[in-house]
């Protein structure tokens, strides 16, 4: 069965909490309306679903690129060591670094294995074509 035509209007009007609306309707209800509000900010909304036939300025235009992390890697290792294994150490890395490896020493067969050191690497973030080091709170 095919669909019958519908009857569209386009409505202007306004009230104290809408000062001015301009919406597209048509026998079924409303399309889409743009309104200013009292503040003077605009509203634009759609009573369904918006598909754009070319998204080519969206980049360009609404996404800055100054804004985004493009990527992430972990930077230069570092290490730390205590100096010698007889010692107890305690290692906190550094804000915004991560643990990547530690040195570990056989002591035989009849003790512990040691800890010597650990391996340590920021994690970095890319924006804007600049690599920045990762903060902790």
């Amino acid at each position: 069965m095919a669909a019958l035509p519908k009857n569209a209007a386009f409505y202007l009007w306004g009230n104290p909490s809408r000062p001015v609306v301009a919406e597209l309707g048509d026998d079924s209800g409303w399309h889409f309306f743009s309104q200013r509000n009292p503040d003077n900010s605009i509203v634009f909304t759609v009573n369904g679903q918006v598909i754009p036939l070319n998204y080519g300025n969206f980049d360009a235009r609404y996404k800055y690129r100054t804004e985004g992390v493009q990527d992430v890697r972990y930077g230069h290792e570092m290490y730390y060591s205590p100096g010698s294994n007889t010692v107890s150490w305690r290692f906190y890395a550094p804000s915004g670094h991560g643990l990547s490896g530690m040195a570990i020493s056989d002591t035989g067969r009849n003790s512990a294995d040691n800890v010597d050191g650990v391996y340590y690497r920021p994690l970095q973030k890319l924006i804007n074509g600049t690599w920045y080091n990762v903060a902790s709170i």
